[in-house]
């Protein structure tokens, strides 16, 4: 896990009108699909393909190391980068762009961090207990309520060995698989359970608690980017199984869940450079849907909405975290993210998120509070109300 985290190669976000011929195109701030460029990637050889570029995005990504020599060194944005690391950037055009130029180290495409059921074990095992429940249990019952008493009672678990079955409303929705975590929502957000879960034979499991996961995280770290992309794939999978959104009405103001406090935001912009905190225009556009995953931003001021299909389905105000989910996992991200007053925001790429992540277990704890949240609102269509 570790190699995976100090793997980095570097990736540089630019604006469209300062690319030069020579440089090593990787990512586009749309979709590959109905351009005529290769998928996987491709050199600018002449000013034809400048032009299409500059028609069809705002902001490409660009390989350094895969680019000339010649077409990086006289690069303006490029040198700025390379003496500042991240600099803030003025909207030179209005559309659908980030309003912050970055460094971008990302891990390569075969050292990812995907989940090991080896790993998770050997977390569970270090810090949690083992138990062993016979057959026709159930474990959490939907709507279990989490005991705010007895913190001991809100566990997640890992399948040793069994057959473990989840219902919803009485129905046999899936199975649990040897080697899977489950129940996590509950320890991480004090949520009620969304479902039943049922021994289908003799288990041997390990849980942890609340107290257990939090201790296990100040001693090793990384593994809660693993359980970061074991709910950013269920909440992912979540959303391509919900057809038509009715809730976004629903949502007001302030009802995004608050997980950074006012203290710890002090504390990120004093660990991060002055120049990562931005200043954002009502109606300006943060993230759009299906652009690359270069940053995220906690919400210093000021309120954000998330939209889909034309639907406002997420408001987002400070202490609230917005595009966690594409940076983490390196995937297109999954809806417009707009400024609804405006804003100042904290940028975080994507070196910082590994950074913080190993030596501040409270910012791990918080990301993962934030994603379990929005998790449960697409599973169940609540969000919870105040601040974790």
């Amino acid at each position: 896990m570790m190699s995976a985290l100090r793997a980095y190669f570097a990736m540089i976000k630019i604006h469209t009108n300062d690319i030069r011929i020579g440089m090593y195109v990787s990512g586009l701030d749309r979709d590959w699909v109905g351009t005529p460029f290769s998928l996987q990637g491709f050199r600018i050889e002449n000013e034809q393909q400048i032009q299409k570029l500059r028609e069809l995005c705002d902001y490409v990504e660009i390989d350094e190391h895969r680019s000339t020599e010649a077409s990086m060194s006289h690069h303006v944005a490029v040198n700025r980068w390379k003496n500042k690391g991240i600099t803030s950037l003025k909207k030179e055009a209005s559309g659908d762009q980030s309003p912050v130029l970055e460094s971008v180290p990302l891990p390569s495409h075969t050292e990812m961090i995907d989940y090991s059921p080896d790993i998770a074990l050997e977390f569970f095992k270090t810090f949690g207990a083992a138990e062993t429940i016979e057959q026709n249990v159930a474990l959490v019952s939907e709507g279990q309520k989490p005991n705010r008493l007895f913190w001991q009672h809100n566990k997640m678990y890992f399948l040793v060995q069994g057959e473990v079955s989840i219902l919803v409303g009485g129905k046999n929705v899936g199975a649990i698989k040897v080697g899977e975590i489950f129940g996590e929502l509950t320890p991480l957000i004090l949520a009620k359970r969304s479902a039943t879960v049922v021994t289908n034979s003799r288990c041997e499991l390990i849980s942890l608690d609340e107290k257990q996961f939090v201790a296990g995280l100040e001693k090793q770290p990384e593994f809660a980017l693993m359980l970061m992309g074991v709910l950013i794939e269920r909440l992912r999978q979540t959303m391509d199984e919900v057809k038509t959104i009715e809730r976004g009405a629903e949502i007001k103001i302030g009802n995004s869940m608050r997980i950074f406090t006012s203290k710890m935001m002090r504390d990120l912009e004093q660990k991060l450079d002055d120049s990562t905190v931005t200043r954002i225009s009502a109606q300006q556009t943060i993230f759009r849907k299906g652009g690359i995953g270069m940053l995220m931003y906690v919400i210093l001021e000021g309120y954000v909405i998330a939209i889909l299909d034309d639907k406002v389905v997420e408001r987002s105000g400070p202490g609230c975290v917005i595009g966690e989910i594409a940076l983490v996992d390196q995937k297109r991200r999954l809806a417009r993210v707009v400024a609804e007053t405006d804003c100042c925001l904290l940028a975080i790429n994507r070196q910082a998120f590994f950074e913080l992540v190993k030596t501040q277990p409270a910012f791990s704890l918080s990301l993962l509070q934030a994603l379990a949240s929005r998790l449960r609102f697409w599973r169940t269509g609540e969000m919870l109300d105040g601040e974790l």
